[in-house]
């Protein structure tokens, strides 16, 4: 009934795309991963961190994810040496237009069967054109994929921000309608994840993070 609304509402022709963000290269090799040294931070990512997906289907839609577990662990002198995992309740999809995200939930994502997606980092190496590339898994709709998506970490006295945007290919991952509705949206999904965080230190205010 859902998807049966939603197309009633869509345009079928002239598919906006979601963004120019960076296509995540799938089954990368993975390097090895850079040993810290000296002190390491590490951040609880629980309602600090902002996780985002762009879909389209007529229209430019964006997915937030509300609840996100997860940790960030920063080696200020070996930044390379910095870890991701997240974990997020795709349950939680909220969108500016609630349908949005109920289709999302019930037609693409599954959630029934499917109520987590997972990201583990499992090396960090820098860019020749600046930031980052993060290697890590992806798990999505129970399936497990080997991903490299570009990243920055941003370290000042009292924050650290870290952030990635990329796409994949829904299909990939199995995101894919039982329906009709399957033929009117977009393959390729964005996805954002940012954070920025407060650091201990000297000088420091308690939460001086927005």
């Amino acid at each position: 009934m859902i998807g049966v609304l939603l197309m009633a509402l869509v345009s079928v022709a002239g598919l906006s795309g979601c963004s120019s963000a960076p296509q995540a290269t799938l089954g990368a090799k993975v390097p090895d991963a850079v040993t810290a040294t000296g002190d390491v931070e590490r951040f609880d990512l629980a309602k600090v961190a902002h996780v985002e997906g762009d879909v389209s289907a007529g229209a430019a839609y964006t997915l937030n994810f509300t609840k996100v577990l997860g940790t960030l662990t920063v080696a200020p002198k070996t930044l390379e040496a910095s870890t991701l995992e997240l974990t997020i309740d795709t349950t939680s999809a909220e969108s500016s237009w609630q349908l949005v995200a109920d289709v999302a939930k019930e037609e693409f994502l599954h959630t029934v069967e499917f109520p987590e997606a997972r990201f583990v980092s499992r090396a960090l190496r820098k860019r020749a054109v600046g930031g980052f590339m993060l290697f890590g898994d992806l798990t999505l709709l129970g399936k497990t994929v080997s991903v490299s998506v570009p990243m920055t970490i941003d370290l000042v006295k009292c924050t650290v921000t870290a952030k990635t945007e990329f796409a994949i290919n829904r299909r990939k991952f199995g995101a894919i309608s039982p329906g009709g509705l399957d033929a009117v949206v977009s393959d390729d999904v964005v996805i954002r994840i940012s954070a920025v965080l407060p650091r201990k230190r000297e000088g420091c205010p308690a939460g001086s993070a927005p």
